[in-house]
């Protein structure tokens, strides 16, 4: 049985990464979706994008960060995914552990602007 879910979702997966190259999404489908779905469609865009190397690490003990990867230029990548509402406001707590991920996977100089997607 163990097999059969984990062909199940391999094939979610790619049908997702397809749907990401052909453009068939829409938000309604996007906030539908699990947390780790979510990250796996961050981590797919990032990939279709040109990174290498992009792996979700999202969980207990993952230092804030839920993707990382290369950029196409050979820098770091780090993503922190949320999904808000958007009536909702982003807590400060929210912030600090952006920020804190931010200090501990960046280097002084080589830090970019964060954004949201």
């Amino acid at each position: 049985m163990g097999g059969d879910r984990l062909a199940s979702g391999r094939d979610r997966l790619w049908r997702q990464e397809e749907a990401v190259k052909a453009g068939h999404r829409t938000l309604a489908k996007v906030d539908a979706m699990t947390g780790t779905e979510f990250e796996d469609l961050v981590a797919s865009l990032c990939r279709r994008d040109g990174c290498t190397q992009v792996r979700r690490v999202g969980g207990a003990n993952d230092n804030r960060a839920d993707v990382v990867g290369r950029l196409p230029d050979g820098r770091s990548l780090v993503i922190q995914c949320k999904r808000y509402a958007p009536t909702s406001t982003i807590a400060i707590r929210e912030l600090r552990d952006l920020l804190g991920a931010k200090v501990h996977f960046g280097r002084p100089g080589r830090v970019r602007h964060d954004h949201a997607v």
